[in-house]
Formats: C-alpha cells, sequence, structure tokens
C-alpha cells in the first residue's frame, strides 16, 4: 500500500508568493511568533484530502472540474485569526466569487462521492501565514491584492519530524472551461 498526505489547492505565482512573504516578514518584524509557512508552500487549499492510495481516480476527478471551469479571481484585504489547539494560525483571508465557492463545492461533493474526502467543513478561503501563534496579533494593515487562479494542482504533503512540510506538485490541470 504506497499511501500518499494529499491536497488539492490552487498554487500562487511567485510574484504572490513573493508579496506575502513580504506580509510574513514585517509580522515577524512586529514580534509575531509561531511556524512561519516557507514561501514556496504558500497556496489556497480547496480539500485536504489525507493519506490515499489512488491518485490516479483523484486526478480524474479534478481534471473533470478543471475542464468544465474558467479563471478565478479573488482578494486580500485582512489578516485573520483561526483558533486550533495549539494556539491558532495567522492566515490572508480571501474574498472570492461565488462561482470558485460552487466549483469548490462541486469538486469536494464528487470527491465525496467516491470516498476520497470526508470533511463537512466549509470552505474558508485563506492563506496561511503563521502556525502556532505564541503571541497578541499586532494592529496590520495589508494593501488589497488580486489573485488570478488559472489551475488546480494536487499536492502531496511530506513531514518530516523537525523540519517545515514540504508541498510537492503532483499534476497541475489548467482550468480550460468559459465563464
Amino acid at each position: 500500500m504506497n499511501l500518499k498526505r494529499l491536497f488539492i489547492a490552487f498554487d500562487l505565482s511567485n510574484e504572490k508568493k513573493d508579496q506575502i512573504a513580504d506580509i510574513a516578514y514585517d509580522l515577524d518584524s512586529l514580534g509575531v511568533r509561531g511556524n512561519f509557512s516557507p514561501v514556496e508552500n504558500y497556496h489556497l487549499t480547496l480539500a485536504f484530502l489525507g493519506n490515499q492510495e489512488d491518485v490516479e481516480g483523484i486526478s480524474r476527478i479534478i481534471e473533470k472540474h478543471a475542464k468544465g471551469s474558467s479563471l478565478f479571481f479573488s482578494n486580500h484585504q485582512e489578516l485573520q485569526f483561526l483558533p486550533s489547539r495549539d494556539g491558532g494560525t495567522l492566515a490572508i483571508k480571501l474574498t472570492v466569487e461565488q462561482k470558485m465557492i460552487d466549483f469548490v463545492n462541486s469538486l469536494r461533493e464528487d470527491l465525496r462521492d467516491h470516498g476520497y474526502f470526508s470533511d463537512r467543513k466549509s470552505f474558508l478561503p485563506h492563506i496561511t501565514l503563521v502556525r502556532s501563534i505564541h503571541k497578541d496579533i499586532p494592529q496590520y494593515h495589508i494593501k488589497s491584492s488580486e489573485y488570478r487562479f488559472d489551475s488546480v494542482t494536487l499536492f502531496e504533503s511530506i513531514l518530516e519530524r523537525g523540519k517545515k512540510a514540504k508541498y510537492i506538485p503532483l499534476i497541475v490541470y489548467p482550468l480550460q472551461g468559459g465563464r
């Protein structure tokens, strides 16, 4: 059995990753402490699948949805604190189009129908900056910025003790449908 820890996401352009890295740098300079996400790991998660064996079956579902969908746009305007057992996560909250929410819900439902996804939580569009926050969040204003998503990526998440998670893109599907 060859299990892989998988998730589906919109990857970000290097330009966007650099802009977000500037925000993370500012937060670090302001004294925010926790586990900062590496720049190369910035993405917008659509569905976390956990340990899976059938990469091919999952890929067919992603491809079907990508073929029927066009570009998506989003923007960010504020930081968001997401409480958790280990203190919480600081993220960039994204405002998204309804058609993106519909896309994600449809993709998740299809994955659920095939036994690949069981999470029933609502889609919460965000980009994780810092996990396990160890200090109060300072007042910080982020300039609004638009994001363009033109493909869907199936990632493998590799966890090694004492190291940051490594995200490996397995397959990238361009969004090919009309508006």
